[in-house]
């Protein structure tokens, strides 16, 4: 037969034990959190150009299927949301309003907004005054607006409104002939990534 123990054995931890965990916590909070927001704001910059890569290789599917010259615009006044649009004849030259499937010979085919996942992002693109790609109906891109002359945009450069550029992880898309590419511009040279 057992006898029971006179000694109750007891399990925790001490208030020292507690203390150096959480002294030891927050530590590891305060080294971790800045570089935790650096990683969502470059999260940020990768969404938005990813976004805008999609949308641009949707335009020019869209103009082959529909054997007719499409848009991909970026609106910056409307938080850089963009949209696909096809055209027929007598559309405008320069769509880009709250609501561009509401606009005169123009047909909606796809929009994004870049505050779905894309906030304190800043979108530039080389020709200023314009926020037009276009490509005809065998997926090319066109160099200039065939309304009004204008010259289009070939490169869109992503970048944070809140880091800053040696913490952000600028992205620039250039685009080509018929198609589109991601690249970083303070990648070095002999990085893959580079531009």
């Amino acid at each position: 037969m057992l006898k029971p123990s006179s000694k109750s054995v007891q399990f925790g931890y001490s208030l020292i034990e507690l203390l150096v965990g959480v002294a030891i916590l927050g530590i590891l909070a305060t080294v971790a959190v800045p570089e935790f927001k650096i990683w969502i704001h470059n999260t940020q910059i990768r969404n938005a150009a990813e976004s805008i890569v999609n949308g641009l290789q949707l335009a020019r599917a869209a103009a082959v299927n529909h054997n007719s010259s499409a848009i991909f615009v970026i609106c910056p006044a409307l938080d850089s949301s963009w949209d696909i649009l096809i055209a027929s004849p007598g559309a405008n030259s320069q769509p880009c309003a709250a609501d561009n499937a509401g606009l005169p010979g123009w047909q909606r085919i796809q929009n994004r907004s870049n505050s779905d996942g894309a906030k304190n992002v800043n979108i530039t693109m080389t020709a200023p005054g314009t926020s037009i790609a276009a490509y005809n109906s065998f997926g090319v891109l066109l160099p200039t607006n065939p309304y009004d002359g204008t010259a289009f945009f070939t490169q869109i450069d992503v970048d944070s409104t809140i880091l800053t550029p040696q913490e952000s992880g600028d992205l620039r898309i250039i685009l080509n002939a018929g198609s589109s590419r991601m690249c970083s511009p303070n990648a070095p040279p002999s990085s893959t990534s580079a531009c």
